[in-house]
């Protein structure tokens, strides 16, 4: 994935991983996403050449589910039955916070398990109002902080409208 960064590259690149299978725990999850991560960043490429690019599981409830190197976490949300419970909602917000002073290059947040519709737009609409909090003090997009929500849910939508909540144009919009 020539010219793109590496957070761009490992949204790209969670975009198209496809689960070996449903899993019932979040771990299987991660440790999927974590091979599939691992085996697409350090594969050979006319661009690259061979790379070596860190990719582990975080230990400890102040990391993220996975790092990549120290630029981009990954923090994996697993849904049962349709639902995120409230509180996972709420806690995310703060690991998110708590993140992005560890992870540079951004954080990305993967919806896994069983989403339905109502967690996913709950989880969606934090996540917007966190980032235009975080960001909205970055005029002209230097320094913005990145932030990226993929829905990889077996009850996925396929087609998610954003609401431009704080008229920010396209800068919201494209992110979730």
């Amino acid at each position: 994935m020539f010219g793109m960064n590496l957070f761009d590259e490992c949204v790209e690149l969670i975009k198209q991983w496809k689960p070996q299978q449903k899993y019932s725990t979040e771990e299987d999850y991660k440790k999927d996403l974590r091979d599939f991560l691992f085996k697409s960043l350090n594969r050979e490429s006319p661009f690259y050449g061979k790379r070596s690019i860190n990719v582990k599981e975080e230990v400890g409830r102040s990391l993220c589910d996975i790092a990549i190197g120290r630029e981009v976490g990954i923090e994996i949300k697993f849904g049962k039955n349709g639902k995120i419970k409230q509180g996972e909602i709420d806690r995310l917000k703060g690991q998110v916070e708590r993140h992005r002073i560890d992870y540079q290059g951004g954080i990305i947040v993967v919806l896994v398990g069983d989403v339905d519709d109502y967690s996913f737009e709950d989880i969606r609409e934090n996540l917007n109002r966190l980032y235009y909090l975080i960001n909205r003090d970055f005029g002209f997009g230097l320094n913005i902080f990145n932030l990226r929500l993929i829905n990889k849910s077996h009850s996925k939508k396929e087609s998610i409208k954003s609401q431009d909540t704080y008229g920010l144009g396209n800068s919201i919009k494209d992110l979730f």
